[in-house]
């Protein structure tokens, strides 16, 4: 996505993550669940595993190059529905300081666009229950709940506050 002024006092754009960004994906992420912080020691790692995943795109949003959401995009070749594949986003977060202000909207277009290239037949994405604000965001933007999911937590670990 190209930046564009939107009146959040500068540039807003979206971008695949770079290494570089692995701190600012961090501390996003330690915002979304801050009863599982991400590991320091495994930032490198895990962006550059990121990275060299031909199904999967880490986008960020940035205001003036300053690092404020990301999104996990995983896209999923597939053999029912026409052998188009599907999407699965995971790890969506806007920084507290930017919410309200467009960058998720922004942030789900790139995602739109690139599920279109790829031509997934659709996108879904898991939201825990008590996540009511972003769950009316979703909703704003076209996501539906229209399925019901499970989760299995393996190796001791368990849903936030369990």
């Amino acid at each position: 996505m190209n930046d564009e002024d939107i009146g959040l006092g500068g540039r807003l754009g979206v971008r695949p993550a770079n290494r570089s960004d692995g701190q600012a994906v961090m501390r996003l992420l330690a915002q979304l669940h801050p009863g599982f912080p991400p590991d320091p020691g495994m930032t490198d790692q895990v962006i550059d595993a990121a990275l060299s995943d031909p199904h999967r795109t880490l986008l960020v949003a940035t205001v003036d190059h300053e690092v404020v959401a990301t999104g996990d995009l995983i896209v999923v070749p597939n053999m029912t529905h026409g052998g188009h594949p599907w999407a699965a986003v995971e790890n969506v977060v806007v920084d507290e300081a930017w919410r309200h202000r467009g960058i998720g909207r922004a942030l789900f277009d790139e995602i739109d666009a690139l599920t279109r290239d790829a031509g997934c037949y659709m996108v879904q994405l898991l939201s825990l229950d008590h996540r009511l604000e972003a769950h009316a965001f979703y909703a704003a933007i076209g996501y539906a709940p229209m399925a019901r999911g499970f989760r299995h937590y393996l190796d001791g670990f368990g849903p936030p506050g369990g």
